[in-house]
């Protein structure tokens, strides 16, 4: 399964092993399931909190991604939200800016 990954705010993936290193947007092949959690271990992006966008949704570490996805991953955010209105509106903000298509579409 291909994961469409954007990250921001001067992420790049550390993971020395993936093609990806350095970079701040790729695809990944990924087995279906795959955590949010899983995603950021692979990129080896750190134990600082993350906001992680996949759909247009603010997901936590657990969510389970089953297809086919767009990923926005950004560092913390003043304050720090979770889900109900702050988060509708900020996962708002973040799919707009997701929504440049200048990056690998996906099929």
């Amino acid at each position: 399964m291909k994961i469409e990954i954007k990250l921001f705010a001067g992420l790049t993936c550390k993971n020395a092993d993936l093609p990806s290193a350095g970079q701040n947007e790729f695809v990944i092949d990924a087995h279906v399931g795959i955590t949010v959690k899983e995603v950021h271990e692979i990129l080896k992006l750190g134990p600082i909190p993350l906001v992680t966008v996949v759909n247009g949704i603010v997901e936590k570490k657990d969510f389970e991604i089953s297809g086919p996805a767009r990923v926005g991953i950004f560092p913390p955010i003043a304050g720090g939200i979770e889900r109900g209105p702050q988060a509708q509106v900020i996962s708002s903000l973040m799919l707009l800016i997701m929504s440049d298509t200048t990056c690998c579409a996906l099929p």
